[in-house]
């Protein structure tokens, strides 16, 4: 892969995506969702509860799934800490159901 200022490798995956990525953490609109892979981006951090990520990557992802890199995290590490291993396979298969894909990459 060619290096350049807005593309690297991401870390042992070495998929090519953009430097920046977008998140749904701060509730961005579906419009911004929607425009960002038109400006390049390819990088999506989401929980399953981040609905304005995931009503449009639930549209874009299926026909285009090899473009995208689709990450997310255990979100429920808030309500307890037991059994952090099962909580965080749960946390990461809610997204891969919603998005209609069977890889999401956890970080």
């Amino acid at each position: 892969m060619d290096r350049d200022f807005l593309r690297g490798p991401l870390g042992k995956l070495g998929s090519p995506v953009c430097r920046i990525g977008l998140s749904a953490t701060y509730r961005p609109g579906r419009a911004t969702v929607h425009k960002a892979p038109d400006e390049g981006l390819n990088y999506f951090f989401f929980f399953g509860i981040d609905s304005h990520m995931t009503s449009v990557l639930r549209e874009l992802v299926p026909a285009r799934r090899d473009q995208y890199v689709l990450a997310t995290g255990a979100y429920n590490y808030i309500f307890a800490h037991e059994n952090c291993a099962a909580r965080s396979k749960s946390a990461c298969g809610r997204p891969a159901r919603i998005t209609s894909t069977s890889s999401i990459s956890s970080v």
